[in-house]
């Protein structure tokens, strides 16, 4: 099968991008780098590969030989044999003309990230700073906005009071299941640092070596220095709204994102499984949007349903030890060597992320 310059250059983006790389014990890491083995030949022979999805419990692959010539590969449910052509559903669906299109829109969607990216141009996002509505709060406050809850694994926690930009719903007013009272901004007359405010009183090292273990996964370019640590929950909608805000920064390689995928919000627990049982969790995030438009696919009775089930506790435990009673939770260690955490949606999120150095 043969396709257009154009699908190449795509295919070679995106196994740059996002990167997959990942650090330490964390088990969806060394699942994400192994391919079938029954491809392994073909790696042998100088074949790249990228994955294009999972359609019909077949794993596609495009293949791009040393002289550049691409064919698609399917590797069937058992691991142990590979189909080269083109992949057709009932109906005459092609399905392989579908992926290799969503992967050039991929492509297009990135390109255009990172040229506004490297322009300046502001991001087309509903900004989450928001003036104070009210008084300014005394310095001891908590500054960061909670977000939406995420209580034990086994039972849902009531709907958690959250603060919300300035262009929310009104004091008493529901989104998404979740009270909004009034925003509240950054202390007036702070100096110096913009980050100080968030500085964690979480023990860097503690819970550094517990993520680097945990489920996570990885979306940004490795030559981003700074590592942005993201506890989310997939129908959060304060989770949605920071990766609005920060996605450009993961497009312009300044900022990666580690994200810890957890289920506290009523419903959740399946669209969670969902992004922890797929090959490259990753570009679902991409894909969906964050989780906004996610659709289930994954047959509930295989076995990466359940190995998901088992990431998901983890993630879980990992939320309760720390504390991390609402999502989401963001942490990083900046430039400057300090560590910085924000549990729910900050008022100032390029304040937050200030000490990082990224911005």
């Amino acid at each position: 099968m043969k396709v257009s310059r154009l699908a190449l250059t795509v295919a070679a983006s995106l196994a740059a991008f996002p990167s997959l790389a990942q650090q330490g014990q964390n088990p969806l890491a060394a699942r994400e780098s192994q391919l079938p083995a029954v491809l392994g030949w073909l790696q042998t022979q100088g074949v790249k590969l990228t994955f294009l999805g999972e359609e019909g419990g077949l794993r596609g692959y495009l293949g791009e030989s040393a002289n550049g010539k691409m064919q698609t590969f399917y590797v069937t449910p058992d691991g142990n044999h590979v189909v080269a052509g083109i992949l057709f559903k009932s109906g005459g669906t092609n399905i392989t003309g579908v992926q290799i299109g969503e992967m050039r829109s991929r492509f297009d969607s990135a390109s255009k990230e990172i040229s506004e990216a490297t322009v300046g141009s502001p991001p087309k996002v509903e900004s989450p700073v928001a003036a104070p509505a009210t008084p300014a709060a005394p310095a001891e406050a908590t500054p960061e906005t909670p977000g939406a809850p995420a209580p034990g694994p086994k039972e849902a926690a009531p709907a958690a009071e959250a603060k919300q930009p300035a262009e929310a719903p009104k004091a008493g007013d529901k989104a998404a299941g979740i009270a909004v009272p009034p925003p509240s901004g950054p202390v007036p007359g702070a100096e110096g640092n913009r980050s100080e405010k968030w500085i964690s009183k979480i023990d860097r090292t503690e819970f550094l070596s517990a993520v680097e273990k945990a489920p996570f996964f990885e979306v940004g370019a490795v030559s981003a220095k700074t590592v942005l640590w993201m506890v989310a929950d997939p129908q959060c909608p304060f989770c949605h709204k920071t990766w609005d805000h920060i996605r450009n920064h993961v497009y312009g390689k300044k900022l990666r994102v580690r994200i810890i995928m957890i289920a506290g919000l009523p419903g959740s627990e399946p669209k969670a499984r969902e992004f922890l049982s797929k090959p490259v969790p990753a570009r679902l995030w991409l894909d969906s949007d964050a989780g906004r438009a996610l659709e289930l696919k994954t047959d509930q009775s295989s076995p990466e349903w359940a190995a998901a089930g088992q990431y998901l506790q983890q993630n879980m435990d990992l939320a309760k030890r720390f504390g991390v009673d609402r999502t989401p939770f963001l942490a990083y260690v900046g430039a400057d060597g300090g560590f910085y955490s924000a549990l729910g949606l900050p008022t100032d999120i390029d304040g937050f992320l200030a000490a990082s150095g990224a911005l």
